[in-house]
This record gives structure tokens, sequence and C-alpha cells, in this order.
């Protein structure tokens, strides 16, 4: 929905059911073996084994051996990189094999191996690992591009050192926040190299999450309960950039084929920009770990998709004093945005039309932006500046008096054109009332293994979301189980799974910025009605019922029930 056709695995051989699901869905993919190599990045990883022979007798089984002399042995990164090109490459999703991600160094040469002998080159390092691993490649798979992806390019290389060899040896290398103008240099110093951003933006933001827009770059606040990042496009650490800037750098340059943004989802580990307790998830992602698209979901949305879509920032028109002035941003992909409170007009704006240097049409306003320190230049200092000269922001803006009510955008084609295109709407809202439960599927099949899940939203007594509501959400389930409940919240203790003796017919937990998700299990052989209750303390209780099914022999459930 957000425009994806890529996907990047990471950092280790995905399971089959992802490269399935990517082959029903018309994704193509960058398949990742090894996030390092011999040179571990934590206690337990697969860098303590990645340079181990393997055991007496396995070396008979591994699928196409690396050419090799003087007892030359075969290792667990041999077998390991082999099994996974095997198994995927009739796959007609998998575009390209990656050897390695971010790696820190290769670890300690083993004894018996002689560089100069296997691979043509005297010392044991980056290049010459990347020299086997490729070897292992091709051995399986000689008709797929062979990449790595890494940081360690940020100051582009010299052809002659380490990495401007494995450049040269490689068919193509993926970038981790780069800047526009480190881009430009390694495509001219190394030509013959494709390039592309295997990690960008790493913007971080909290759904429902609004701070000084004003601020390039807003730093932390710690104070506890208020640990969430702003959804402005104005939070990232040292080595990132804002979302804008990415979509711009990706979409000026034709040789540079496409980005892979850190990260789709938020994720447990890596709590960023926080790592204080009881911060436990990532916030890079576009999409928070409950399935909640976060703002930035509908930024890419407007640069990847056709569709015409809107959608306002913030989602929020509740928590603001009246008269307060509101930065409100539009994305959308059509050229033309009304912006109306209350049914009156604050007036229409348009994007300029614009030209790449290689005659791609685009849509962008020719405001002043501070997204790109390094450029130090005369025409938008501090800010991107694409190499026609040309500037701007990817957003439609308006300051907004706030006045409780309705907020609504309405899209144009073109400034001149009548014909509303796509809308969106924000409302003001009243007091928790009730909850307003939406299944993502009518039918899952009867096998014990097969969910739903269920977006639960604390709504007011005119059925708006209510954008700040926190209550405690208790949840109970008959014909099926409980098996987890999420928020999205980045600052949070609270229970995923409840791993009840009754086979979890009841769970509890609290909404963030006004929703919460419970995913319900079916009960293997047991069809009918699966009915879950919601309720928070003094709400009126709400229902939402998902139906189970047997399937026939080709998984089919049948017709959806009315």
């Amino acid at each position: 929905d957000m425009g994806v056709n890529a996907f990047r695995t990471s950092h280790n051989p995905p399971s089959k059911e992802v490269i399935l699901a990517c082959e029903k869905l018309g994704i193509v993919v960058m398949e990742e073996a090894f996030d390092g190599w011999g040179s571990r990045k934590a206690t337990y990883d697969f860098g303590n084994w990645f340079l181990t022979s393997m055991p007496e007798g396995w070396a008979g089984s591994v699928l196409a051996p690396v050419p090799s002399t003087n007892g030359a042995q075969f290792m667990w990164s041999d077998w390991v990189l082999q099994e996974m090109v095997n198994r995927d490459k009739n796959s007609p999703a998998v575009i390209m094999w990656s050897i390695g991600n971010e790696v820190r160094g290769v670890g300690t040469k083993p004894a018996w191996m002689n560089t100069q002998e296997l691979y043509g080159v005297a010392s044991f390092n980056e290049y010459s690992e990347a020299i086997r691993l490729k070897r292992d490649v091709l051995a399986i798979d000689p008709s797929r591009p062979v990449v790595m992806g890494g940081d360690q390019e940020r100051t582009p290389p010299t052809p002659t050192s380490v990495w401007g060899l494995i450049n040269n040896y490689l068919d193509g290398y993926g970038l981790n926040y780069n800047t526009a103008q480190s881009v430009d240099t390694l495509a001219t110093r190394f030509p013959n190299t494709f390039f592309f951003e295997s990690e960008s933006s790493s913007q971080t933001s909290a759904r429902g999450v609004y701070q000084d827009v004003q601020l390039v770059n807003t730093g932390v606040n710690q104070t506890p309960g208020s640990r969430g990042t702003s959804s402005y496009d104005n939070n990232f650490a040292s080595w990132t950039m804002g979302n804008e800037y990415g979509l711009k750098k990706d979409r000026d340059r034709k040789p540079f084929i496409g980005q892979f943004i850190w990260t789709g989802f938020d994720y447990i580990g890596e709590p960023t920009p926080y790592n204080v307790y009881p911060v436990g998830v990532s916030s890079f992602g576009a999409i928070d770990t409950a399935g909640f698209p976060k703002d930035s979901f509908y930024l890419f949305q407007s640069q990847w998709t056709s569709e015409p879509m809107s959608h306002i920032v913030p989602m929020n028109w509740t928590s603001w004093t009246p008269g307060e002035i509101v930065d409100v941003w539009v994305n959308t992909n059509q050229q033309s945005a009304e912006l109306f409170l209350n049914g009156e007009s604050l007036g229409r704006k348009s994007f300029d039309i614009k030209t790449t240097n290689y005659s791609k049409k685009y849509y962008e306003t020719s405001e002043p932006t501070k997204d790109d320190k390094l450029n130090t230049s005369g025409t938008n200092t501090g800010g991107y500046l694409s190499p026609t000269g040309e500037y701007g922001k990817l957003h439609l803006t308006w300051k907004v008096p706030f006045a409780p009510g309705t907020l609504e955008v309405k899209t144009y084609a073109d400034p001149t054109s009548p014909v509303v295109t796509s809308t969106d709407v924000v409302k003001t809202a009243g007091q928790p009332y009730t909850l307003k439960m939406t299944a993502d599927k009518p039918v899952i099949t009867a096998d014990g293994r097969s969910l739903a899940y269920i977006e639960t939203d604390v709504v007011d007594e005119n059925g708006s979301l209510v954008p700040d509501a926190n209550q405690l959400v208790k949840f109970n389930v008959m014909g099926g189980s409980i098996v987890g409940v999420d928020n999205g919240q980045q600052e949070s203790a609270e229970l995923y799974k409840w791993d009840n003796v009754d086979r979890s017919v009841y769970s509890e937990r609290s909404a963030y910025n006004g929703k919460v998700l419970v995913i319900v299990q079916s009960n293997k052989g047991q069809t009918g009605p699966i009915t879950v209750t919601a309720s928070f303390d003094g709400s009126a209780p709400a229902q939402a019922t998902v139906f189970a099914a047997a399937a026939d022999a080709t998984g089919n459930v049948g017709i959806t029930p009315v």
C-alpha cells in the first residue's frame, strides 16, 4: 500500500515463507546472507563460526564447492551462503544476492588458508573474503548480481583501497546513509559498479507525536512517559537524514537504482534515540510494531504511488489550544490541494512541476529547506540542492490557528481543475466513549495456526478517534485464542503475549494515541465464529467477529459469510 516494490532481507537467510510472500505480492528481493563476517558484532553471533571448518564428512555435501588447492577446507560460511542461494535460485522474486552488511573486519585467518593461492591476493582482508563469497554464489547461480551493503563508503574510497577493490569486484554496492555528495563521487569514481541505498533515512518517529516543527532536529525528551519522537520528519540520529532528503537524493540520480528504507516496521531492539528502560523498540519504521502507519508512511506513498491520495499531518486535531498556530502538512501525489477548517477554505496551494537532469518530471515546492548541512553554496544554503539547482519540499504547508471542529483537505490534478481527486479528514474528538473494532479479514482457516488482526480504536460518542487516548483495553475471546496484543508504543513494558492456562481467552493492553491491536488465532478443527469483546473502564463494550472455516485441498476457506 505504501508503494513498495522491493524488499531487502536483513541480515541473515530469510524463511522460505518470506520469499513466497514476495512472489505472491510481486515484490522483488535482495536476499542477504550475513551481518558481518569473521569478526563478530555480538557475543553469540555467526561471526563465531564464520571461518570454522565444517566437520569431517560434510565437505562432500557442499552443493558447489569453490575450487581449492593445497588442502583448502570448506567453512560454515561457505555452506550457509550456498544453501541460501541453492534454495532460492529458481525464485522469480530474487534479483540479487548480498554477501554481507556493515562488516567489521574479517577475524583471524585459518591456519590452512593461503589467500594468494586461493584467491590471487596476498592479504587476508575484506577484499579476499568478498572474492571467496562471490565465488560461492557464482558456483550455483551465475545469473544474478552479487552485492553487499555497508556504511564504510560514506567517505568514498580510492580505487586501490580495500573497499575500492571490492566495488570493482562486486557487481553493485549498497550504501548505508550516504550523502548525495558522496553518491555522486562514487558514481564517477566507479563507473562499472551500480550503487543503491541498502539503508536510507532512519528518521525516527512515534505515531501521533508532534514536536518543535521549527527545529531541524528536535533531539530527545527524557521525560518518563514522553519518550516518543516527532513525526514532522525532524528527529534523526547523527548518521541519518530526513525521509524527504533520501527521496530527493534517490529521485535525482538515474544511475542510483533505488533505496531500501531502514526500516519498514519498528522492531524490538536498537531503541533509538532512547536507550533507557522501558524503551525497548526502535523508532525507525514507517509503520509501528502494531502495524499502524505513521505519518512517514504517507510521505513515501505520495512519492511511490499513482492512485490519487492525500494525508493530513498532524493526524491529531484535538490536543491543541484555541488560537495556537499549527503547522499543517499535506502529503499527496496530486499537484494541487485545498484545506478547509469547519467548511471554510484556508486556501489552495500547488506544487511546481520540475524536471530532473534525465527528463523525469516531479512535484515539489520551491521553498527553502534545511535538510542538507553540507550545502554551503549561496543557493538554499544548508538545504538539499538538486543537480539542476532546484530545491523545495515534498509536502504542502499551511499555518492554521487551531479551532475545534473538522479539518479537511481536497486534492486536484492541477491548479485549475475543479474535480476533487482525493480527500482526508481529521476531527476534534470528545471524551473516550467506546471502541471501534476492525478485523483485517473476515474468514480464517480452522487449523490452529491462522491469525486475524483486529485494529481497535478508542472513539468518542460520534465515532471519532480520540488521538491521545491511553485507556487500558481488556479483551475476551470465544471460539479462538488471543495470541498477542500491541499498541505500537516504543516506551512500554506491557506484555505482548499472555500465556494463560485457559488458552489466552483474556488479554489486555493500553491504547497508545488512541489505538491498540489484538491478534486472534483459530482453534484447530473448530469452525464457526471467533468473537472478541473489548472494553475499558466506563466504556460501552464493543465486539468483532471473524469466522473459522475448514479449508479445501487447495487451502480455500470458501465464501465470506454475510
